[in-house]
């Protein structure tokens, strides 16, 4: 009995409509078809990968060119020590500046350094601060403005009288050929912030001659300057003197001592009193 009912549920199930085993061939079919992509779908694919690569390639070329760029403009930047330093009187033209407050008489200002140059030998260094003055030899000073409100300068030489220097029990004294000196004084075309390298300045090195900005006849126990002109506090100025004929001739050893034997810069107040 219970061998005729396994019998008739068995006939059933395999006569019923509500599910049927797929065969395997069939069935790696329908997973195939799942898995792998339609050709609308691989060309789409393909589309997208193309514009992504073309984009990387596009951005790397921008990325190299602007980096070109920068290493060009870094290249061709001056250094940092050509930028001009703040001033550290910023902002002092702006107070209100009471009339009574003096100002000082002068300024004596001395070179940063000065030495001559040799035509005759142009790549000779001196090494010494002394001051030659020939047809071939001229001398280069350099001096650097000082001080707020003191822009009003002049440059000459001061040669104290002989009489002062043997007075004052030195050493110290000058010569001043022929009794009279015809000389030239140059502005060079130097930096404006940094000093000279003296070490490799030669007449071959010296910055070029700018524009003559006055011509002198030195004599003996007197003080010959240029007109006075704009000299801003900070800014570092050049100058180059040098013989104007054959029969010049000054020699003398440059210092800071008093009397005054010396090339020098004095500044006076500005010429304006509104500060």
């Amino acid at each position: 009995m219970l061998s005729n009912a396994s019998e008739r549920v068995s006939s059933y199930l395999m006569r019923g409509k509500e599910w049927s085993p797929v065969a395997s061939d069939e069935e790696e079919a329908f997973l195939d078809g799942q898995q792998q992509p339609q050709p609308a779908e691989r060309q789409g694919s393909s589309r997208g990968t193309l514009v992504l690569v073309w984009a990387c390639i596009i951005s790397l070329s921008i990325s190299a060119v602007n980096l070109s760029l920068l290493s060009l403009r870094q290249l061709s930047a001056s250094p940092p020590s050509k930028f001009r330093r703040p001033s550290v009187y910023i902002g002092l033209d702006r107070v209100e500046r009471n009339a009574s407050w003096p100002l000082p008489q002068y300024i004596a200002n001395y070179p940063i350094s000065i030495s001559h140059i040799d035509k005759a030998h142009p790549d000779v260094v001196s090494k010494q601060r002394d001051v030659k003055l020939s047809a071939d030899v001229s001398v280069v000073a350099q001096f650097r403005m000082r001080d707020f409100g003191m822009d009003n300068c002049t440059f000459g030489v001061w040669l104290s009288p002989y009489d002062m220097l043997k007075d004052a029990k030195t050493n110290r004294t000058y010569a001043v050929h022929h009794g009279s000196a015809n000389v030239e004084v140059w502005d060079l075309d130097a930096d404006p912030v940094d000093d000279l390298d003296w070490t490799r300045l030669s007449y071959r090195t010296r910055p070029k001659r700018r524009s003559l900005r006055a011509k002198l006849t030195v004599k003996p126990g007197a003080a010959t300057s240029v007109p006075n002109f704009e000299c801003p506090s900070g800014r570092v100025m050049t100058f180059e003197v040098a013989c104007a004929d054959a029969n010049c001739g000054l020699e003398f050893q440059q210092d800071e001592a008093t009397p005054r034997i010396a090339w020098m810069v004095f500044q006076y107040p500005r010429l304006s009193k509104d500060f």
